[in-house]
């Protein structure tokens, strides 16, 4: 649509709010509606709670000051010898006004009317509406938007009756396609945005659902598009699985059932040459990192090379050292990318991806620099995506060439259309649900006693285990309102001291540390010289020690459901019986019962995103996609049906103007 027209200033205000053109404009709904047209002239106690414009004889004005504050009040008495009980706070000016109206029969004031024993009918801020009753017409429906500094009601109503008047697009789907697919008695998108914006009434609930058609219909051509641009796979055969073989022969445990399905319907689908776009995700601990190694390897000893991207150097280190006990045993050149890389090596490991002698690279979002090539790149895995920012995701990819295998590894699951929607109609969603047979249930609970809780951990070390300590903030001078009660790192570290040193050595970790410090703590926590590891969420995802059994989320009730199951995940990593206590005084908070009942993180992620909201859940907030996921997920069958409609719209080349 067009662009606006109206002063820089205005437009400088409306496009630091995303809207730049009279499409945008009409986009921007109102918030709220005051409905003036209700004229209650009968009084009821059935009123109580209703809303909307009540008539009456104005009497009895009164003013007083509390606190300097004006507190005017005035009554009104309807036509059927009701009173209502009217008081406006803080506008004295409102007094001179109302004294100017207390000889007219009858005034309209706007608002919401309540009842009580006590006081009887009562109005708090009531709005004026008109002075006389010899004028009383149909008062209408009134828009009330978001307020913008520089821009008057009166002003930012004018910009969108004049975008409303060009408005002359076509509807991508109009009545006769919607009608085929069971979608009646939906008006046009002109004609939703004038009930919208100028409403005769306010039954605009079809005029909003044909809105949410548009924004499911416009996501879905835009993935279907998408999914037919996909290149087919580059021409590469796997037929030299003898390392992957080998691997999996000496494993200390047996691949799971669905570990086996999805590693060998990839390497199936790559020799077929179907192009592998996947989406790998299960549960904390239930074996995604083996699939992806053994499918960075499967590409190692054909020639091809292999990128793994993680979110954090504690992850990506990880990584880094369980591959490269594979890659020395057989010989596959691996190499470390991080920010802390020095020039020289950075260079060496540049050249050595552009020869394609090196065959497979762990880093973090180093491996997304614009200077780096891949001499022969074959696959492309990104553990925890959804904590990078989409441009670090997309640059990494476009180092690909066209075709070449992708997989992605959460375990934040999501329900299949959801992660449809998120990563491609062309992704494969590969669910773990079957754990390592060796993997025992942590069990959960909620305690808010510091006594009980260290007499536990102290019975878990001298047991020969460790425990773990979480916080939500690092230090106390971090204190935000409505955090005064939230026990920081900080001041955990000094109680957890005070009780265990010297005999159970107690370390720090938090996100503001230097990469060496860190890997110097985790590293000594791993080799069991330290006792208790205290930290922020950094350990969220990363930190692997078996011999871990125990850890404390301090202030629970602070974290999201996703969060705390992963940081659960943190221990009964090996053979010991392990315990997450969640320590909080809020036992009733439903997040924490969900915790306690559950271990499922299929089922934590669906009740994590009935809490949250899917922006949150899956960080689409900064790729722009949040609005279209959290609609998917309130009208999912609506969305099926626009997946529908959007492949015979491209099936028949009509409406692709506005994709390109």
């Amino acid at each position: 649509m067009g662009e606006i027209i109206t002063t820089p200033k205005k437009k400088s205000i409306l496009e630091k709010k995303g809207i730049y053109t009279n499409e945008d404009l009409l986009n921007f709904l109102p918030r709220a509606y005051k409905d003036y047209s209700r004229e209650f002239t009968e009084i009821s106690i059935h009123l109580s709670g209703s809303t909307g414009c009540f008539l009456g004889e104005p009497s009895d004005l009164r003013r007083k000051y509390n606190n300097k504050r004006s507190v005017i009040s005035f009554k009104l008495r309807s036509a059927n010898n009701y009173y209502i009980h009217c008081t406006i706070i803080g506008q004295d000016f409102m007094y001179n006004v109302l004294d100017n109206m207390m000889n007219h029969k009858e005034i309209a004031v706007f608002g919401t009317i309540t009842h009580s024993e006590d006081y009887g009918f009562s109005i708090m801020q009531p709005e004026l509406v008109t002075y006389y009753g010899t004028h009383k017409k149909h008062l209408g429906i009134k828009p009330v938007y978001t307020k913008f500094s520089g821009i008057s009601e009166d002003g930012m109503k004018e910009l969108i009756d004049t975008a409303l008047a060009e408005y002359d697009e076509k509807d991508i789907a109009d009545k006769e396609m919607l009608e085929r697919y069971g979608l009646f008695k939906v008006p046009a998108t002109k004609e939703a945005y004038r009930m919208l914006h100028k409403p005769a009434s306010m039954n605009i609930a079809d005029a909003k659902y044909r809105l949410k058609i548009n924004k499911l219909l416009h996501f879905a051509l835009t993935l279907e598009e998408n999914t037919r641009k996909e290149a087919k796979g580059t021409h590469i055969i796997l037929n030299n699985l003898t390392i992957v073989a080998d691997i999996i022969k000496n494993l200390p445990y047996k691949l799971t059932v669905d570990q086996n399905k999805y590693l060998k319907e990839m390497i199936n689908n790559i020799n077929a040459g179907k192009r592998v776009s996947a989406l790998l995700q299960g549960d904390v601990s239930c074996g995604k990192t083996m699939v992806a190694i053994l499918m960075l390897f499967a590409m190692a000893e054909n020639g091809y090379q292999g990128v793994l991207m993680a979110p954090t150097s504690i992850l990506a280190e990880q990584h880094y050292e369980e591959i490269k006990k594979y890659a020395d045993k057989y010989g596959v050149e691996v190499a470390y990318l991080n920010g802390t890389v020095s020039t020289k090596e950075k260079k060496r490991i540049a050249q050595g991806l552009s020869s394609a002698t090196i065959k497979i690279v762990v880093g973090t979002q180093s491996l997304a620099s614009t200077k780096i090539t891949y001499g022969h790149l074959g696959m492309v895995i990104i553990d925890e995506e959804h904590r990078f920012g989409v441009e670090q995701r997309d640059v990494l990819l476009s180092h690909a060439q066209e075709g070449v295998n992708t997989l992605v590894m959460s375990a934040t699951p999501m329900p299949r259309t959801l992660a449809g929607a998120v990563h491609g109609n062309n992704t494969e969603i590969y669910d773990i649900k079957t754990m390592p047979a060796e993997r025992i249930p942590v069990q959960t609970a909620i305690n808010n006693s510091d006594a009980v809780i260290m007499n536990f951990i102290e019975e878990q070390l001298i047991a020969g285990r460790q425990a773990y300590v979480v916080c939500p903030l690092i230090e106390h001078e971090e204190e935000k309102q409505g955090m005064e009660n939230v026990r920081s790192v900080q001041e955990t570290v000094e109680l957890y001291k005070d009780r265990f040193e010297p005999f159970y050595p107690v370390a720090v970790l938090n996100g503001k540390m230097k990469e060496a410090e860190v890997d110097e703590i985790i590293k000594s926590f791993k080799e069991n010289k330290t006792s208790i590891l205290i930290s922020t969420t950094v350990i969220e995802v990363g930190v692997n020690n078996t011999n871990a059994s125990v850890i404390v989320i301090s202030n629970a009730e602070r974290f999201g459901l996703a969060t705390m199951h992963q940081l659960r995940g943190r221990v009964g990593r090996g053979s010991h019986k392990s315990y997450c206590i969640l320590q909080s005084s809020d036992k009733e908070n439903e997040r924490l019962q969900t915790m306690v009942n559950c271990r499922d993180g299929f089922t934590i992620a669906q009740e994590d995103l009935k809490l949250r909201g899917a922006g949150d859940i899956i960080g689409v907030k900064q790729s722009g996609v949040s609005e279209y996921i959290d609609l998917i997920q309130e009208e999912p069958k609506l969305y099926e049906t626009c997946c529908k409609m959007a492949v015979e719209i491209l099936n028949n080349k009509k409406g692709l103007g506005f994709l390109n």
